[in-house]
């Protein structure tokens, strides 16, 4: 019989997985737990912590904030999300997520609260630069019709201008 390798990410469940959360302590400077349990080897990483950047463009102003997202917009960052972007004050607020690498559902509800509200406020609202995976969560979700996405920075402003 052939042992298979695996590759499994943990939780807290140390001792479901046959070794203590002590051990993984120690152990988790490496970066990686190997443990053996019914004669498989098991390789464990550990997950990196979800980020989400927010970095301000060239072309914005007191009128126009361009805002370029880096990371993943899913639910453990969109409290930070919203947090940041709700109180935002310009007149037109353009998102480039060209460089998210990952949205989901709480991402695209994320989104469409800051246009809801931009839009109660009066204010402006456009994405720019969905990557595959993002357009096709945004077009699942049917909210390519409802909110103002582009292809680039270049055309929302030129469809504002």
């Amino acid at each position: 019989m052939e042992k298979l390798a695996n590759q499994i990410y943990y939780t807290s469940g140390f001792p479901k997985m046959g070794i203590t959360a002590g051990e993984a302590t120690a152990q988790l400077a490496a970066k990686e737990i190997d443990f053996l349990k019914d004669g498989f080897r098991y390789s464990s990483l550990v997950m990196e912590p979800t980020q989400l950047t927010v970095e301000k463009l060239a072309g914005s102003d007191a009128n126009r904030l361009i805002l370029r997202l880096k990371g993943k917009l899913a639910l453990e960052t969109v409290h930070n999300f919203i947090q940041t972007l709700r109180p935002e004050s310009a007149a037109q607020l353009i998102l480039d997520m060209s460089e998210v690498s990952f949205l989901d559902s709480a991402g695209v509800g994320a989104l469409v609260q800051i246009f809801v509200h931009r839009r109660h406020s009066g204010k402006s609202f456009a994405l720019t630069g969905l990557s595959k995976q993002s357009n096709a969560v945004m077009q699942v979700a049917g909210l390519t019709k409802l909110l103002p996405i582009h292809n680039s920075v270049e055309e929302a402003l030129a469809q504002r201008a």
